[in-house]
């Protein structure tokens, strides 16, 4: 056999963030739980709703370090909406203004729940447990 192979691109991805599982004490905390820290200060002047469409860049781990997501993967942003997301998620998102870059601390009752002992998680299942989330907001389609 003979293949014709091309390299088309090479995609690197994000670092997995040192502090995982114990923010930086310059991290903020909401009262839901929620702990942020900017990463990078946007130029945008206001802030996505509750019901708010946008557009972003992710990457998603588990405080274990598995990244479970990560836009970086495929075309660089992804739409989202507000609603859809885990509550931390949003809840994180509604602080930032276009062009924030943040990484969020997102407890199990704010993401998707704590797992449970002895229960398998469905293949393609949201991630239980924890999360930290790197994203960018990239625009507000609607606010």
């Amino acid at each position: 056999m003979t293949f014709d192979v091309e390299l088309v691109r090479v995609i690197h991805l994000p670092k997995v963030p040192d502090d995982l599982t114990s923010p930086p004490e310059r991290a903020k905390k909401t009262k839901s739980g929620l702990i942020y820290e900017a990463l990078t200060d946007g130029t945008g002047k206001v802030h996505p709703s509750k019901n708010a469409r946008v557009e972003l860049r992710n990457a998603i781990w588990t405080a274990e370090g598995k990244m479970v997501e990560s836009s970086y993967l495929g075309p660089g942003t992804i739409p989202a909406q507000l609603p859809r997301l885990s509550k931390g998620w949003a809840e994180g998102l509604m602080l930032m203004v276009e062009g924030d870059k943040s990484r969020l601390w997102i407890p199990a009752k704010l993401a998707n729940g704590e797992p449970r002992p002895n229960d398998d998680a469905p293949p393609f299942a949201a991630p239980l447990g924890p999360l930290v989330i790197d994203v960018e907001l990239v625009k507000i389609l609607s606010r």
